[in-house]
């Protein structure tokens, strides 16, 4: 039995925030760094209810990885793409941008804008984004790379 990919509920918000927290401690950022985005982390119910939210679970129902979409007047905008520390490097991330662009052709996009973790921009070049300048991080002082992804 192979994962499977979800709308997310928003009883999954607890779950998906803790997943949020872990895959960005993954990269080795320090307590203050996490502390400070620590609310630009967390998934609210209302933000599920509010969004397209989908999350990949295995046959047990253990999240491995999850996304949220929004539409903003210039393109749809990756708000949170993380996969679970145990399932980096396993294809979770690559299925989960998959769904995320057929789910963003769907709602109309031609374009969709990743504001990415520095350590996250190879796996966005690798789907097909380019980047396009930065954006600013929640963290003062740092600037991320902005992406984007032309929907043909």
């Amino acid at each position: 039995m192979t994962s499977t990919i979800r709308a997310a509920r928003p009883r999954d918000a607890d779950a998906l925030s803790r997943l949020a927290h872990a895959s960005k401690a993954h990269w080795g950022y320090d307590a203050a760094f996490l502390e400070a985005a620590s609310a630009d982390l967390n998934v609210s119910p209302a933000f599920i209810e509010k969004h397209d939210v989908f999350l990949m679970e295995d046959p047990d129902g253990a999240v491995l990885g999850f996304y949220g979409l929004m539409p903003t007047p210039e393109a749809f905008s990756v708000e949170h793409l993380f996969v679970a520390p145990g399932a980096i490097g396993t294809g979770v991330g690559a299925r989960l941008f998959a769904h995320l662009v057929e789910t963003a052709r769907g709602r109309g996009a031609t374009r969709i804008h990743i504001g990415s973790d520095p350590n996250a921009e190879g796996f966005y070049v690798k789907q097909g984004a380019r980047r396009i300048g930065t954006t600013p991080s929640i963290i003062p002082n740092r600037v991320l790379p902005l992406l984007e992804l032309v929907l043909a």
